[in-house]
């Protein structure tokens, strides 16, 4: 499936708010396949030492996770649904991305 075809389609939030749910039931009611969280299952994000270089590493995965599923059912593949994870910013309180925290 040509790439700039598919529409990506985040779903954001903070940890054990249904994201992951969210992104399975749009898919399924919707179309489109649900492409899991990758921060989820990592060691680094679980011990709460996530580095830039984590972050880096981890949008590569994501994005491989989604030309992968798209590969597997590429007549699905329209929309992808995958959820990304938020947490607080210890510096300002602020919600957002885990791609834009600064942690440290």
């Amino acid at each position: 499936m040509n790439a700039s075809a598919v529409i990506r389609i985040a779903i954001t939030g903070v940890e054990s708010t249904g994201k992951t749910t969210l992104t399975e039931a749009l898919s399924a009611r919707l179309g489109g396949v649900a492409v899991r969280e990758c921060a989820r299952y990592d060691a680094e994000v679980i011990a709460g030492k996530a580095t830039l270089a984590t972050l880096e590493r981890l949008a590569h995965a994501q994005a491989e996770a989604c030309e992968e599923r798209c590969s597997k059912q590429p007549q699905q593949a329209r929309h992808v649904w995958f959820p990304i994870p938020m947490r607080w910013c210890s510096g300002c309180g602020a919600n957002m991305p885990l791609s834009e925290c600064q942690p440290g």
